[in-house]
């Protein structure tokens, strides 16, 4: 919150945060019988944007908040597993005190409920999975389809999670398969349903904003080549990842290694262990 203070001070706003304050207005001029509902996806974040006070710096507020929330969450499963408080601090420090963090904390409402929203819901992935805790894979499920209302890339986690779900389950509970499954995508499905048609009854089309906006929400051609290249650029200079790369890359290697030196090493002390009974009896 004081990063979101700070920047507001400076003179500093997002494009992001611009970007759902002009969509909030748009909405706005499209008066009560809502023709200006093309301009409002994503709805969560436009909504914020038109009822939040302060304009960027409201934004930022409520980014921080969420971003509090995560934490929170991420810290109470540590506790809950009786990590210890030294531990604690040296795993959390690096997931949120980096720059990109906290610049999505201060200055990407969109970014920061997003990943709070998939944290949730990979909790309760977890809890409903291995646990078999039926609330959790609800709470997955409304994660997931409110992280819609958000990014449309919640689309594919819904689907990746679904997918997991299927083979996770496939074994141990094969008569529930489906229905574990529809536990976790039918929100999504329902949310993205439910918006294409609202948007369609007031304006007659669907995902106006992804169409009048390609270059922010939309998958371009060759855009996932690029993203691919930047980030494997960044990783090639910082020697932790370097390491933990290398690491395992020859894990299998190294495991096979040892664990063939410890065998033959017990293998050795047996045969020796044998041959001094040997000597001894003879």
């Amino acid at each position: 919150m004081a990063l979101g203070v700070w920047a507001n001070v400076r003179g500093f706003e997002s494009s992001t945060h611009r970007t759902f304050a002009a969509q909030a207005a748009a909405v706005r001029a499209g008066g009560p019988d809502l023709a200006g509902l093309e301009a409002a996806y994503p709805p969560l974040p436009t909504l914020l944007a038109g009822l939040v006070p302060g304009g960027s710096l409201g934004l930022s507020v409520v980014a921080s908040l969420f971003a509090g929330c995560t934490l929170h969450l991420v810290w109470e499963q540590l506790v809950r597993r009786d990590v210890p408080t030294l531990l604690i601090g040296c795993l959390l420090l690096p997931l949120f005190a980096v720059p990109a963090v906290a610049y999505a904390a201060s200055q990407s409402v969109a970014g920061i409920v997003l990943l709070s929203m998939l944290a949730v819901a990979v909790h309760g992935f977890v809890r409903f999975t291995v646990n078999r805790d039926t609330e959790a894979g609800f709470l997955t499920g409304l994660a997931l389809a409110a992280a819609f209302t958000v990014d449309p890339i919640a689309i594919f986690y819904a689907l990746a999670l679904g997918t997991a779900t299927w083979f996770l389950t496939q074994e141990r509970l094969p008569s529930a398969t489906r229905a574990t499954v529809a536990v976790i995508v039918f929100p999504t499905v329902f949310a993205v349903l439910s918006w294409t048609f609202l948007e369609w009854r007031f304006t007659g089309g669907v995902f106006g904003t992804l169409v009048a906006n390609p270059d922010v929400f939309a998958f371009r051609a060759g855009a996932f080549g690029t993203a691919a290249t930047a980030v494997g650029a960044s990783l090639l200079h910082v020697p932790l990842s370097l390491g933990a790369q290398g690491a395992l890359a020859f894990w299998p290697l190294a495991v096979a290694v040892v664990a063939g030196g410890i065998e033959l090493t017990a293998a050795l002390r047996d045969r020796r262990a044998r041959w001094n009974r040997a000597e001894e009896d003879a």
